[in-house]
């Protein structure tokens, strides 16, 4: 199997959100920040990934990481989670913050640290999506961009 992971268009949109909703993810504010998200494709061009990223000053949030395949692994999450990472530091984020419900190997596997809510910067405490999720009983996670080697 052959997955293609691209920057989401804006038709893309129906297939994000038909995503989320099978995952249980609530987010109303998608339509304005589609084009924010990478997506990952199948060979049947099915959407079976997402992640999207908004952006502080000089820091970004994760939003909406999922992963909807019964051939998922965790190599793919990984990897999935590498290219994100990279995206981010493209876009010149130089610390990436998380908000995730329950227990998220993934994150601290990947370097992330958990951090307590008044460790976040304003400039992301401030995003719309992180004011949407921090009510919920979240955990928020930091990884430091600058230090990742390109």
């Amino acid at each position: 199997m052959s997955l293609v992971v691209r920057k989401a268009e804006k038709h893309d949109l129906l297939k994000i959100q038909r995503l989320m909703a099978r995952a249980g993810a609530q987010d109303t504010a998608i339509d304005e920040q589609v084009t924010k998200f990478l997506v990952v494709e199948n060979d049947e061009k099915a959407i079976i990934g997402i992640a999207g990223i908004e952006k502080g000053k000089k820091n970004g949030l994760i939003r909406s990481f999922i992963l909807d395949s019964p051939t998922w692994t965790a190599e793919m999450s990984i990897e999935f989670m590498d290219i994100v990472l990279a995206y981010a530091k493209e876009r010149k984020i130089e610390r990436i913050y998380a908000c995730t419900k329950g227990k998220t190997p993934l994150f601290w596997q990947l370097g992330f640290r958990q951090i307590d809510k008044e460790e976040v910067p304003i400039d992301v405490s401030s995003l719309p999506h992180y004011q949407r999720t921090i009510g919920q009983n979240v955990a928020v996670w930091s990884y430091d961009l600058k230090s990742k080697i390109s």
